[in-house]
């Protein structure tokens, strides 16, 4: 149930549907001549206005991304690499493996294996099984699992974690697998903040390994930058923001 009302809380606080749901309700009021119906549609037209531009919606991603650096010597004692899943864009099984993730998966799935092949013995761990009622029959690990041997990582080298359906249980599973042992956490550098949190409050011994960077190296804006077409880095913020702070009060 808290699962469920999470997920409906953080559709609602999201910019699209908040922005929607202003946008009706201002049209409502000023139908029926409200004198609040021309105010709420102006916040919403600013609102959509300041996190739809990239100054904006890059520094939100930023603020993210910086938290945590690349790595760039691996630990000798590490031989395992967790991989967590980003969704899937097409289960149709038709599909090369390499249309069917959500861009977010193929960046981490190929962060893993160019992680993997860094080291010797080394198991490579794809977490993600997706909502109880909404995920496909193919769950995300598995088409995760898919890319990876198309990239040439040994089956036998492969560990799916099939049964979380977020990142707290994610972290759950991968806890039953690993224990206390170390290993490179590899998600969207975006991702990270909210993931390395929940691992370490649960006692992992998890490395960050941020990849899928979005913000990184824009930092002078022309003209276009300032028209409103970048709303989806504000919304991806501000849903890990959202997660942040789910996890560090409520959970």
């Amino acid at each position: 149930m808290i699962f469920i009302l999470k997920k409906l809380v953080q559709v609602f606080l999201l910019p699209p549907t908040l922005i929607f749901l202003l946008l009706i309700i201002s049209f409502v009021l000023i139908t029926l001549k409200k004198k609040w119906g021309n105010k709420l549609l102006l916040v919403a037209i600013i609102f959509y206005y300041i996190l739809s531009i990239s100054p904006i919606s890059n520094s939100l991603l930023k603020g993210l991304e910086n938290k945590y650096a690349i790595v760039e010597v691996i630990p000798a004692e590490v031989k395992h690499v967790v991989v967590l899943g980003g969704g899937t864009r097409n289960s149709f099984s038709l599909l090369p493996p390499t249309s069917r993730l959500a861009p977010s998966s193929t960046a981490r799935v190929l962060e893993g294996i160019r992680l993997y092949n860094q080291i010797n013995d080394c198991y490579l761990i794809l977490s993600g099984g997706g909502w109880r009622f909404f995920s496909p029959k193919e769950k995300s690990c598995t088409q995760m699992k898919n890319l990876a041997l198309l990239f040439g990582v040994d089956e036998e080298k492969i560990i799916l974690e099939s049964n979380s359906r977020d990142t707290y249980e994610e972290a759950k599973e991968i806890k039953k697998i690993l224990g206390i042992k170390p290993f490179l956490l590899v998600t969207s550098s975006y991702h990270m903040p909210r993931s390395f949190y929940i691992f370490k409050k649960l006692g992992l011994n998890a490395i960050a390994t941020p990849c899928d960077f979005r913000a990184q190296g824009k930092n002078k804006y022309n003209f276009f930058a300032f028209l409103p077409n970048n709303l989806g880095n504000s919304t991806t913020a501000i849903k890990e923001y959202f997660g942040i702070l789910f996890y560090r009060f409520l959970k």
